[in-house]
Order: C-alpha cells, then sequence, then structure tokens
C-alpha cells in the first residue's frame, strides 16, 4: 500500500526547456496528493509556470539554468537557496528528478525523509541523450520511472503547456506596434553559445534567409530570467525584429501559441510546443534529419547543407493551416 506523504519537496535543477516535463509529473502528484503540501525547487521559469496553474503550494527559485555551464557559482547559489529555504521544514518525501551535486548535497544535509530519484542507469542514458541531443522520449521517461517508484500512473493525452488568456492579450498589443501581418517565427536557443548548440551568429544568418526569403518577422526569446541569447544577437537580427529580453515563462508561452514557427536547438521545448500546434524545427546535434511529426522536423546542426534544409523546411511549415488550431486556444 502507497503512503500518503503529508508533505513533499521536488527538486528540478534542470534548464527551463529540459524541465517542461515536470508540468505533467506535477499534475500527477497534485493528483495523486491532493491534501499534501507541495514545495516544487525548479528554474526561474518553471517556477512562474507551477506557481500560475497553483501546482506548488510553494516555490523555491533556483534562477536560471544552462545544462552545459561549468559555473561553480551557480552551483554553490543553489545549494545555498535550497538549504536556506527548506531546513527548517520538515519533509516526508523528497522527490529529485534532475539529481546533481548541489542539490543531493542540501537534500542529505537537511533532509531524513524517503528520496525518490531516477535509477542510474536511466540517469546515465537521461544525461547521454542530453548530450548528443537524440529524442526527448527519453526526458519524459525520466519522470514517469520516478513516479513509478510511489505508484502514481503519468497523465497521457493532456497538453504539456497551456496558455494564459492576459499574456495572449499582451503579446497581442505587443505586435500591434506594428501594422505588418507576416508570419511570426521565433528564435529559441536553450544553451546559447553552448559546444553543442547552434551558434548564435546561425541564428543570426539564419533569420537574414527567411526574412529576405518569405518576408517573415522573426520573434528572438530569451530563456526566463536570463539575457544571454538576445545578448549575444544584438545588432545581427534583421531590422524588424522582435526581442523578448528576459521574458517570464508565461510570456513565451503566449507567444509560441501565435507563432507560425519556432526555429530552437531545445529538444524539451521542441517536443513540448506540439501540442499548441505550433510548426517546429528543431536543430539537432549531428548530421541526421527526421520528419518527427507532421509539424516537427528535425535538422542536423552539421548538416552540410543545413542553411538549405532550414529553409525549405520553413517553406512548407509556414503554409500550413493554422487557423483553426488560433481559434482553439
Amino acid at each position: 500500500m502507497r503512503d500518503n506523504p503529508r508533505t513533499i519537496l521536488v527538486i528540478d535543477a534542470s534548464s527551463f526547456g529540459s524541465s517542461l516535463m515536470l508540468l505533467p509529473a506535477m499534475r500527477a502528484l497534485r493528483t495523486s496528493f491532493t491534501n499534501a503540501l507541495i514545495t516544487a525547487a525548479a528554474s526561474t521559469g518553471i517556477c512562474e509556470l507551477l506557481a500560475a496553474e497553483g501546482l506548488a503550494d510553494r516555490t523555491i527559485d533556483l534562477g536560471a539554468i544552462v545544462e552545459s555551464s561549468k559555473n561553480s557559482f551557480g552551483a554553490v547559489k543553489r545549494f545555498f537557496r535550497l538549504t536556506r529555504e527548506t531546513r527548517q521544514r520538515p519533509v516526508d518525501l523528497v522527490i529529485d528528478f534532475s539529481p546533481r551535486t548541489e542539490t543531493q548535497i542540501a537534500r542529505w544535509l537537511t533532509h531524513r525523509g524517503r528520496v525518490l530519484t531516477p535509477s542510474q542507469p536511466l540517469e546515465f542514458l537521461e544525461r547521454l541523450a542530453g548530450r548528443i541531443r537524440t529524442k526527448e522520449r527519453a526526458r519524459s521517461s525520466r519522470y514517469k520511472q520516478v513516479l513509478g517508484q510511489f505508484g502514481i500512473k503519468w497523465e497521457t493525452g493532456k497538453p504539456i503547456l497551456r496558455v494564459m488568456r492576459e499574456e495572449s492579450i499582451k503579446f497581442e498589443k505587443l505586435l500591434e506596434r506594428d501594422s505588418s501581418a507576416a508570419p511570426l517565427v521565433i528564435l529559441f536557443s536553450g544553451d546559447p553559445g553552448g559546444s553543442i548548440s547552434w551558434p548564435p551568429e546561425k541564428f543570426a544568418e539564419t533569420a537574414h534567409l527567411l526574412t529576405n526569403s518569405f518576408g517573415i518577422r522573426i520573434v528572438a526569446v530569451d530563456s526566463p530570467s536570463d539575457r544571454s541569447f538576445s545578448s549575444r544577437l544584438s545588432g545581427l537580427l534583421p531590422a524588424r525584429a522582435i526581442v523578448l529580453r528576459q521574458p517570464n515563462a508565461l510570456q513565451i508561452i503566449a507567444a509560441l501559441a501565435r507563432s507560425s514557427l519556432l526555429i530552437t536547438d531545445d529538444p524539451g521545448l521542441a517536443t513540448a510546443v506540439i501540442d499548441l500546434g505550433t510548426p517546429t524545427i528543431e536543430l539537432r546535434y549531428g548530421r541526421g534529419t527526421e520528419r518527427v511529426a507532421e509539424t516537427h522536423v528535425a535538422i542536423g546542426q552539421a548538416a552540410p547543407d543545413a542553411a538549405i534544409q532550414i529553409r525549405d523546411a520553413a517553406s512548407e511549415l509556414l503554409v500550413l493551416n493554422r487557423t483553426s488550431a488560433l481559434f482553439q486556444r
């Protein structure tokens, strides 16, 4: 028989895109333990989404997290924030979906209750999958596997992301400053400047290519509470491009729902927007190209004709009729 913890601490110290699967996981937790007090420690953007949906009674903002970052100062900050915010609060169950050195030490120092983490073989495969930018299916399996240890069933058939009407209205007002009806193409990098990410300069070249070819309008979007992408793109984008600097997570989702195409090197975000009906070009590490779904094309960053493949895929995806999807939101 499954225990019924009264207090649960959920930790997910992974980047914004990589931890979007925490949303359905938290919905499953909330459904299974309706009376439990749930605290969630995650990146800034994920905390914003959890708070907006009421999925956590309390959130601990771990700031912007970059998967490839070797910045030990960021890890130290997360360690002290976790220990400071949780050491005086008894916890029956700790769930660490993405164990890092700082989270493991913090929970060892502050908690003696039951701890759930991904199994060691799965954790290794997860890190390998993240490193080589393979399919995002493995990332959802991490959450399913951890919840399964406690007998919690994963919710299927429901959207990962949910659009807030208020943020959609705000984004429309931003677009009204320009009377152009050009399709919107969003650029998003999960790890700007990272060794296995699409270089910001390449994003800028792609922006000019698509603008000149199709007359689209570019929207470059930072990760929540982070401005490294927009900073690296400064002065490189087409003149009419919109830049969302350090947006909150709700603004990002509103922009994604309104856009005609997403171009990203973040596999987590590429998977999550399928439910929004947003056509997506995912720039994967390597050379291979794959048709993941009708509206999702993966192109290898190292392909010698990557720019041409992106242009051709964009030409096809931009003509998809998204009118019905927009009216459904």
